[in-house]
């Protein structure tokens, strides 16, 4: 605290203030008052300087000027500290606009492979969908033979009662051809076939070529051939 602070009183003020000043914070804060306080006589201390650089003609104008250049290097410090407030508030706006661009953009860019992603599944699809119609159309144009109504079945080990059973689910035999390791199913409708084919418990291949792009069922080995062969062995 500089001597006008301790007085409480401004830099303007004249003797007469000065003088009044001093006489107040003096009855305030003198020993016989406040007894062993030591911030007290330390003070008291202060007012009795203050009260002699103030009044003083030839202390008082250096003090001043002392005083002036503190408040202007502290007008200059706090003008030049709210300068780089304002910077860094300016730097942090320019930082959180440029993240908000940054994240609008790879939102943006994300968008925009879903939607092709979305497309590319549609056109597939709709490419599947197509080729599954045109297929059926095919299959449902072409006139119908005996051959178009067999299927040839490969085993291991079934007899020819035990694959009537099994296919018959599929709809009506009119005749098996049975062989050691293979046999000749003919249906009598032509969608019994289609569903034949993609049995998993045998390896079922079609007599003709009707059923390109048909997927085809693998060796049979699932849980109705192994009931039949357990049949069998019984």
């Amino acid at each position: 605290m500089n001597h006008y602070e301790i007085l409480g009183i401004e830099f303007t003020a004249t003797d007469k203030e000065i003088r009044k000043a001093v006489r107040e914070k003096s009855l305030l804060y003198h020993p016989d008052k406040v007894g062993d306080d030591q911030k007290a006589a330390e003070l008291f201390h202060q007012i009795q300087i203050a009260k002699e650089t103030l009044l003083d003609p030839v202390l008082k104008p250096t003090y001043d000027s002392k005083i002036k250049a503190e408040q202007l290097r502290d007008l200059r410090f706090k003008e030049m500290n709210q300068q780089r407030q304002q910077e860094k508030i300016n730097l942090e706006k320019r930082e959180e606009e440029a993240r908000k661009r940054k994240y609008q953009e790879m939102n943006e860019k994300e968008q925009m492979q879903i939607k092709k992603q979305q497309l590319r599944e549609k056109n597939l699809q709709r490419t599947l969908a197509m080729k599954q119609q045109k297929q059926q159309e095919r299959i449902k144009i072409q006139p119908v033979s005996t051959d178009d109504l067999s299927i040839i079945v490969k085993f291991k080990d079934t007899d020819s009662i035990a694959l009537r059973n099994y296919f018959s689910k599929y709809g009506e035999i009119s005749e098996l051809i049975y062989k050691p390791k293979s046999a000749i199913i003919i249906f009598k409708e032509i969608k019994s076939v289609s569903a034949a084919i993609k049995s998993k418990d045998f390896s079922v291949k079609p007599l003709t070529d009707r059923y390109k792009g048909v997927h085809f069922s693998s060796e049979g080995k699932g849980k109705e051939y192994e009931e039949i062969t357990l049949n069998k062995l019984k």
